[in-house]
């Protein structure tokens, strides 16, 4: 099984370089299409990757699936967080979202880091565009490597995605 192997390999290598950042993109989905993979799949890849990861990418949807609810608000993203037992230990950096009170044309990135949350803005692109997440999360973690902050690395994959769907 895969996602048991790459669990194992990514345990060997927190274990020997405690220090590594590993991000955790759960590409499982969207509001668009619903689940792109088997529920199986989705449920292995919770309770085999996300446990060791330390920054997880979900986008709104996947971010819902994990929680088993739905968020359209601030206050309910951080509370479930909060309350989750695998998710209140991660930095969250969830992406595309849409709440309550998101201003029209706007779309969100929300960052939980334990007491700290920060709403990142972008401009709304209504395109139906696949790889989004990838690319954010390919951005992100290339941000932090050059040594940017969460919030910039984050803010920086945001108005790039903006940019290139405006394109």
């Amino acid at each position: 099984d895969i996602l048991l192997s790459s669990s194992e390999f990514i345990q060997r290598i927190k274990k020997t370089f405690p220090h590594k950042l590993y991000i955790c993109d759960p590409v499982m989905g969207d509001i668009s299409t619903g689940l792109y993979v088997p529920d199986t799949v989705a449920g292995q890849l919770i309770s085999t990757l996300i446990p060791y990861c330390d920054i997880l990418t979900p986008n709104q949807f996947e971010l819902e699936y994990i929680l088993k609810h739905k968020v359209n608000t601030i206050a309910g993203i951080i509370d479930l967080v909060k309350s989750n037992p695998i998710l209140s230990k991660k930095t969250i950096v969830a992406t595309g979202c849409h709440l309550e009170d998101t201003p029209k044309g706007q779309i969100e990135t929300i960052i939980i880091r334990g007491e700290d949350t920060e709403r990142i803005y972008s401009q709304n692109i209504d395109i139906d565009a696949v790889g989004t997440g990838d690319l954010f999360t390919a951005i992100f973690a290339s941000q932090l490597t050059k040594g940017k902050d969460l919030v910039s690395a984050a803010t920086k994959a945001s108005s790039t995605i903006s940019e290139v769907l405006a394109y």
